[in-house]
C-alpha cells in the first residue's frame, strides 16, 4: 500500500494553486508577452516542486488530513500571500475554508457510498 505524505509535501499543492491565482491575477493587468513571461516566473518555483510529488500519495495525504492540519494549511497560505486588494483577499481565505469543507464532504460521500456498495 502507498503511504501517504505529510502535510509538508500538501503544503506545495497549495502554494502552487495560490502563486497560480497570483499570476493570474498580474497577467490581467500587463501587456506584452515579455511583461506577462516575468510575471508567470515566480510559479517555476512551485511548479518544480509540484514535480517531485507522487499524486496518489497526496490524495491519501488528503484523505488523512486532521481538522488542526487543514487550519495550518489555509493559515500558511493566508500568510503566504498577502494579496493587496482585501475584497480579493477575503474571497480567496473563504475559498479556501470553501475548499477544506468540500474536502471533507467528498471524503463522506465516498465513504458513505462505499458502504452501501457492498
Amino acid at each position: 500500500m502507498t503511504e501517504a505524505y505529510g502535510i509538508h509535501e500538501l503544503k506545495k499543492v497549495f502554494f502552487f494553486a495560490v502563486e497560480a491565482g497570483n499570476v493570474a491575477d498580474k497577467l490581467s493587468s500587463v501587456n506584452g508577452w515579455i511583461s506577462k513571461a516575468a510575471a508567470a516566473l515566480p510559479l517555476t518555483d512551485e511548479f518544480i516542486g509540484l514535480l517531485s510529488l507522487d499524486p496518489k500519495k497526496v490524495v491519501l495525504e488528503v484523505k488523512d488530513l486532521s481538522q488542526s492540519e487543514k487550519d495550518e494549511l489555509v493559515s500558511l497560505v493566508i500568510e503566504k500571500y498577502d494579496i493587496k486588494d482585501d475584497q480579493k483577499e477575503a474571497l480567496i481565505e473563504e475559498g479556501m475554508r470553501l475548499v477544506a469543507s468540500m474536502i471533507d464532504c467528498a471524503m463522506a460521500m465516498s465513504a458513505y457510498a462505499k458502504k452501501w456498495s457492498k
